[in-house]
C-alpha cells in the first residue's frame, strides 16, 4: 500500500502548535499510511505550484499571517483539484474573510463564538467493544 503523500502546515497558531504540529506527524507516520512533511514556513511552500502537486493531502495546523495571493491560489486549487484537507481545531480560526478558505473550512471559529461552559456530563458506551471505546471503564 502506498502511503499518502502530506504537507503539514505548521509554524503559527493561537494554540501550541510547536507541540502539536510533531504529535500530529508522528501519528499519521506511526499509521504506516502516511509520509509526512512539515513546513513550518506554509505561505512559501504553497507559492510553488509545482512543489505542492506532490502532495496528496494537506494537514493544517496552521493560524497565523496571511498567505499570499500565489499561496492561497496554489492551496484553494489543490483542494479543488482534489487534494485532501485536514483542519486541525483552531487552523479552522484562520484568514478571516477569505471566502474560499471559509467554505473549505465549513464551520468556523468567528466573532461572536466560543467555548461553553465548562459542566459535567454523562457519557453512555453502547458498544464498549468499538476499536474508539475499547477499553474504556
Amino acid at each position: 500500500m502506498s502511503r499518502i503523500n502530506t504537507l503539514l502546515l505548521s509554524g503559527a497558531n493561537n494554540h501550541d502548535w510547536a507541540r502539536s504540529t510533531p504529535y500530529v506527524k508522528e501519528l499519521l507516520e506511526a499509521s504506516g499510511r502516511f509520509a509526512v512533511t512539515v513546513t513550518e514556513d506554509p505561505a512559501t511552500v504553497l507559492a510553488d505550484a509545482a512543489a505542492l502537486a506532490q502532495y496528496q493531502l494537506l494537514f493544517s495546523d496552521y493560524n497565523g499571517p496571511e498567505w499570499s495571493g500565489a499561496a492561497r491560489a496554489n492551496f484553494a486549487a489543490a483542494v479543488r483539484g482534489g487534494t485532501g484537507l485536514v483542519i486541525l481545531h483552531a487552523a479552522d480560526n484562520a484568514f478571516p474573510g477569505w471566502t474560499e478558505y471559509e467554505q473549505m473550512v465549513g464551520l468556523l471559529w468567528r466573532e461572536g463564538t466560543g467555548h461553553g461552559d465548562f459542566h459535567e456530563f454523562l457519557v453512555r458506551i453502547v458498544d464498549p467493544e468499538h476499536p474508539i471505546t475499547r477499553g474504556l471503564g
